[in-house]
């Protein structure tokens, strides 16, 4: 039996190549062309909303409470003024996994579960990037804990607050009355931009009566932060204006 003899034919493979090789050019033109197109809308047309992306995510706007007007009686004595505290906060656009950052801080410092119940409330009502208070008054020990691990608990922030006290509470606090925590109902009556940056208003007595002229203005501070959220420097800053003291006409 005879063999089937092979046999080529170098133009129909010469054809079969050219017609590859064309393939192939036009389908790397089209994926070239597409790789300019998107590069050029990336880096043109989507240019300054990018720029604006970033800014927002590390420039930020922040308000500065005023410091309460101090009460005094008619001979000059004190009968309400700040006192300095320091209060934990939580910033929800840097702190990821809310509820597993409130775990771990229960399992480093005391925290209630009405602290807890109270900062899922306050959560709801805070605007973008500000800082919503986790717990109140910590102690100097609480502070150090958490300085030591802040640096596994992001979007934290320890911040020295004002606070209101009363020497002569227990002769006065009928008359003067006392400031509170800003309630649900209170934060729909109140005026947010007047109020932003505190967490504080008169309940009762004079420091209700008077809250307008005792409260002062805010202040704004427009700061640069780093990944971790942490301020690296101020680009501009508008103080808050301290509320106006009162004088009483009654002794202590």
């Amino acid at each position: 039996m005879l063999d089937k003899l092979d046999y080529s034919d170098p133009h129909r493979e010469r054809r079969i190549f050219i017609n590859r090789v064309l393939v192939a050019s036009t389908l790397m033109i089209i994926f070239t062309i597409v790789l300019i197109m998107r590069y050029f809308d990336l880096q043109v047309r989507q240019h300054k909303d990018f720029v604006t992306q970033s800014d927002n995510n590390r420039v930020h706007v922040r308000s500065t409470p005023p410091a309460r007007g101090v009460i005094y009686d008619r001979n000059g004595e004190i009968v309400a003024e700040n006192q300095s505290i320091s209060n934990l906060t939580i910033i929800r656009e840097r702190a990821g996994n809310i509820d597993l950052l409130i775990t771990k801080i229960g399992t480093l410092i005391s925290l209630s579960e009405n602290d807890i119940k109270r900062f899922y409330k306050r959560l709801k009502r805070r605007r973008p990037f500000e800082q919503t208070p986790l717990k109140f008054n910590l102690s100097e020990q609480e502070q150090a804990i958490l300085a030591v691990n802040e640096h596994f608990l992001t979007g934290i922030k320890v911040n020295a607050r004002l606070s209101r006290f009363y020497p002569k509470r227990d002769l006065l606090t009928h008359v003067v009355g006392y400031v509170g925590r800003i309630n649900e109902r209170e934060t729909n009556i109140i005026d947010p931009i007047k109020y932003s940056g505190t967490d504080s208003i008169g309940k009762i007595g004079l420091e209700k009566y008077y809250e307008d002229t005792l409260l002062g203005q805010v202040g704004k501070e427009q700061v640069e932060t780093n990944a971790r959220g942490r301020v690296t420097r101020i680009l501009d800053q508008v103080k808050p204006q301290p509320g106006n003291d009162l004088v009483l006409h009654i002794d202590s």
